[in-house]
């Protein structure tokens, strides 16, 4: 499509602006300093590792990230399909029907989501992404809990104290598209996905 930045454009960019921004963190709930961004996922265990790193490059609610099936992800073409919602452990339909549209998968998160599949105990067609162990696998993990016990805590310690919860990495990817001078829906994928971050 004309007029949308190349990849590599992007990129460049993005780096740019991240030096320009480094000690400066304008809104409380955006994550705009890429150092800290890559301080946290340095800092997780590979679980929470791929739960941020697929929240942060894709922009999913929460209620959309843990429920995601294997199913939704399409490898070949690197795209997620958003097709329900889970809230309290209960499955549903989306919020709205523009977050049924596909999702771009940077191919970075597609290799993060591929090394997951392989350790993961529950990683057949119809297996949630991120099945609890406690359910066998019958349902998700609940995202609060894993924020406030786990992430939030590693952030804190860290010195990162902007994470107010799961919608801080969903604002933090419009928030960096939309400084790059463009719109969500005109990105094939997350600038963040072509910086080394493993």
């Amino acid at each position: 499509m004309r007029g949308i930045p190349t990849f590599p454009q992007l990129r460049r960019r993005l780096v740019k602006l991240l030096h320009r921004t480094y000690h400066v963190l304008q809104k409380a709930d955006i994550l705009t300093c890429y150092e800290h961004i890559r301080t946290l996922l340095a800092a997780l265990d590979f679980r929470e590792f791929v739960m941020v790193f697929l929240a942060i490059t894709t922009g999913l609610r929460l209620s959309e990230l843990f429920a995601l099936q294997w199913q939704d992800i399409d490898f070949a073409t690197l795209r997620v399909k958003v097709n329900r919602s889970i809230v309290k452990q209960r499955v549903g339909s989306c919020k709205t029907e523009a977050s049924q549209d596909a999702v771009p998968l940077p191919a970075r998160t597609a290799e993060v989501l591929l090394r997951w599949q392989a350790r993961a105990i529950y990683s057949n067609q119809f297996d949630w992404i991120f099945a609890s162990s406690h359910t066998q696998g019958k349902r998700p993990y609940w995202g609060a809990p894993i924020m406030r016990k786990k992430i939030k805590p590693i952030a804190q310690k860290c010195g990162i104290t902007r994470l107010q919860g799961w919608h801080t990495f969903r604002h933090t990817y419009a928030s960096l598209l939309n400084e790059l001078g463009t719109g969500s829906g005109g990105i094939p994928a997350h600038p963040l996905a072509g910086i080394e971050l493993l």
